[in-house]
């Protein structure tokens, strides 16, 4: 839903960064060109993006289609401050201002950045398909949001909004078909069913090819198998007293896995052994492997007859039910969202992509082993929030209070297993790990706004939570040896035992944290096209556990890490000229953190670990601007700068990495773009042509800040062609032209970077019917 843009001074507040993000459309009012902007309701009531008071970037549905960011990963490419990485959709993670959802895998943790589908928090991001489809918008709110969101969140959130059923009768069918036998099939069905019903059905299958093959075993990877569906129910009393809407998603996808390409590291001097054998069995083969060719060996499991390949199958289902009351005439609004999440998945991989018996090596590379991962995870979430909402426009005092419950019963079984060529005992067997937790929270929050002028207004807001967590773990050694040393009496993996016996253990743990978080925003309005504003708020996020723990020592309650917690201090100002046809958004940032979560992968105990730096500073700019150069081209740039620093970090395997820039964050972004409208002929503003070129910096993936991410840039496109008074078109597109060669994660191993790289050069052509 789009409103035509009027420049009032309240906006300017916080939604610094976010005005230009949302790459608004050129429209006319009153005669004159002006930038439209999406509806958010960020802030607990529907505004104006401009009129939302904190730093938030709203894309509309529309403009997700026209970019064809359907992924959060395709978001990262234009969003200032927000980022993405991860190697596999169990262990996604999206990094805002520096902060970042590092491998949050423990059934016990919790997500730096929230996120939030049609308001229910998902507290499991593996279990999540997130690609996205009939969206009516995505908000993405930037920073601690420790007062209204739902659920206390350190580094921002990310909010889908999916469309609502409408009362008049409408529907759509798109297919688009593209390279790697690409074949993308998404439509709705909406209208009216009954006097105060209407319904909404919609759905998105998704199919390609792999974009690695496994050369061993002659099968693609890294391919798509995808299927959602949603249904709306939605209910308005007809006097406007009460309304209601009911949403029941359904969503499975399936994928042979994501491929471990591993390259030596010019920086490290180390063994490399994957690396090496990569080329040896180039050497070998006489098929020198790129980095879209792989080579893994399928082990097979204790308990199991035949040997598991790399494979990824997740199913989930959501209920929402979100109702408004009015009350005291309307000038008082009661709200109740309701929500359910079921899901479960299945993820194997290899770490390393190659291993010892991948092929006849000789000689056998130095200490080559394997190191598959195998992962099976379940959740069930519940959560409620009533929420009372002043709703007088009039009143100079605007008030929100409300209480917010949540329970998440999480399930995780791990499998690992070594196996080696070389006579190392500490480098072969299996272990596995059962970890069950169940994570309550419960908060209060209240927040009051007074404007004491037509020029000045102060908000002030807070949140109590409490969090308790409790579970069950239990680690077991359930066999030595391996294929080369099938009489090694000495598990290993991580549960590495010093005698014959098989290490096992299993232990209960149980922790409560309690957290204030307070906000206070100050907004300056000197005119109606000016507001600058400080927003001054605290994040928390609340303690975990490891993941895999080598031993009880590090499984009890007493091995818990600790939350972290943010001071955030932010100064941001908005400018609109041109008589309403530019924009210029700033913001300046400072983030204070407290015992920091850090998850890293160790060379040195062949394991994950989460460790608290005791204090971590971000420094931060992010300015955008855009501008309606005519009433056909519209042109946007915006980016972000960052300068971040451990203060006083030394993990647990004793490395100082105190004084490095924090891991998977890039110390700078940017995309510039255009969008030209065009006559075909007599058709009149029947093409559009929309280009966008992103770039980021430099990024680490470690906290040693060794092994690194070169700077690199996107490059995408699309060509739309409308027949005017007409129900179809037709797209051409392209996604990362230049067909550059980047990486979603890397796991730095003994002298090897293990990369996963993001999807090659996609292109390709859509068709859209609408009725």
């Amino acid at each position: 839903m789009y409103q035509d843009r009027k420049f009032t001074p309240s906006l300017l507040a916080t939604s610094i960064c976010a005005a230009m993000l949302s790459s608004p459309v050129i429209a006319q009012n009153q005669g004159r060109l002006t930038l439209e902007e999406v509806v958010v309701t960020a802030q607990k009531r529907e505004v104006s993006l401009q009129d939302a008071a904190l730093s938030i970037a709203a894309i509309s549905g529309e403009v997700l289609e026209k970019d064809r960011n359907i992924s959060f990963a395709d978001l990262g490419r234009s969003i200032a401050g927000f980022s993405y990485t991860g190697n596999t959709t169990f262990d996604q993670e999206l990094n805002m201002r520096g902060v970042t959802n590092t491998r949050v895998d423990a059934p016990s943790g919790d997500s730096s950045i929230g996120v939030f589908m049609d308001g229910l928090y998902v507290g499991r991001m593996g279990l999540m398909n997130i690609d996205m489809y009939d969206i009516e918008r995505v908000e993405v709110v930037r920073g601690p949001q420790g007062v209204l969101l739902g659920k206390n969140v350190v580094g921002g959130a990310l909010t889908v909004f999916s469309k609502a059923p409408e009362r008049e009768t409408s529907g759509s069918l798109n297919v688009s078909l593209g390279n790697y036998d690409s074949l993308r099939t998404t439509g709705y069905l909406t209208g009216a069913l009954g006097d105060n019903w209407s319904g909404r059905l919609s759905f998105q299958q998704h199919k390609h090819d792999g974009y690695v093959r496994d050369v061993l075993n002659n099968r693609d990877m890294e391919d798509l198998d995808s299927l959602q569906v949603r249904g709306q129910l939605a209910y308005a009393a007809p006097d406007d007293s009460w309304s209601a809407r009911f949403i029941i998603e359904y969503s499975d996808d399936n994928t042979n896995g994501l491929a471990g390409i591993a390259l030596d590291e010019p920086a490290q001097v180390s063994l490399s052994p994957w690396s090496k054998a990569r080329e040896q069995f180039g050497q070998i083969t006489g098929n020198k492997l790129d980095i879209r060719e792989t080579a893994p060996f399928f082990l097979t499991y204790f308990g199991e007859s035949e040997p598991t390949p790399p494979q990824q199958a997740r199913e989930s289902i959501s209920y929402i039910l979100d109702m408004e009351l009015n009350l005291a005439g309307g000038e008082i609004l009661l709200n109740s969202i309701t929500g359910f999440r079921d899901g479960k998945g299945h993820n194997v991989y290899d770490q390393t992509g190659i291993g010892p018996r991948s092929a006849a090596f000789d000689p056998m590379p130095t200490f080559i082993f394997s190191s598959p991962v195998n992962e099976n995870e379940s959740t069930e979430q519940y959560s409620q929030e009533f929420r009372l909402t002043s709703n007088n426009d009039a009143s100079a005092i605007d008030w929100i209070v409300g209480v917010y419950y949540q329970v998440d019963d999480n399930f995780k079984r791990d499998r690992l297993n070594f196996e080696i060529y070389m006579d190392v005992p500490t480098l072969n067997g299996e272990s596995h790990w059962h970890n069950r937790s169940e994570n309550k929270s419960t908060a209060v929050f209240g927040q009051l706004g007074y404007r004491f002028s037509e020029q000045w207004k102060i908000t002030a807001g807070a949140r109590y939570t409490e969090d308790d967590k409790d579970g069950f773990v239990r680690g077991d050694s359930v066999r030595t040896g391996d294929y080369f040393h099938p009489d090694d009496l000495i598990a290993s993996t991580t549960l590495s035992p010093t005698t014959a016996d098989l290490a096992s253990f299993n232990t209960d743990y149980e922790k409560t944290w309690q957290e204030f978080t307070p906000q206070l925003v100050l907004e300056y309005t000197p005119s109606d096209d000016a507001l600058v504003y400080l927003n001054v708020s605290k994040g928390y996020k609340g303690g975990t556990w490891e993941d895999i723990p080598a031993n009880v020592g590090a499984a009890n309650s007493d091995a818990a890490v600790d939350p972290e917690t943010v001071t955030s201090y932010e100064l941001g100002g908005k400018f609109d000229f041109f008589d309403g046809r530019a924009r210029l958004n700033a913001a300046l940032f400072y983030m204070d953190y407290k015992d920091l979560q850090v998850a890293q992968t160790k060379d040195t105990c062949n394991c994950t670990i989460i460790d608290n730096a005791s204090d971590a500073e971000i420094t931060g700019t992010e300015i955008e601007f855009t501008l309606a150069a005519t009433e056909n081209l519209l042109l946007w740039l915006n980016g972000s700068y960052l300068d971040t620093e451990y203060i006083a970090f030394v993990d647990s395997q004793g490395n100082d990495n105190s004084g490095e820039f924090l891991q998977r964050t890039p110390d700078y972004q940017f995309n510039v773009g255009a969008e030209l409208t065009l006559d075909a002929g007599n058709w009149h503003d029947a093409i559009t042509a929309r280009i966008n070129y992103s770039r980021q910096g430099e990024m680490s993936w470690h906290p040693e800040g060794v092994y690194k991410e070169d700077p690199y840039g996107l490059l995408d496109a699309r060509i739309t062609l409308t027949a005017p008074n007409s129900s179809w078109s037709v797209s051409v597109w392209g996604k990362n032209l230049s067909d550059e060669e980047y990486r979603n994660h890397v796991i730095p191993f003994l002298g090897d970077a293990v990369s996963f790289f993001a999807a090659p050069r996609t292109y390709g052509v859509d068709l859209g019917f609408n009725f």
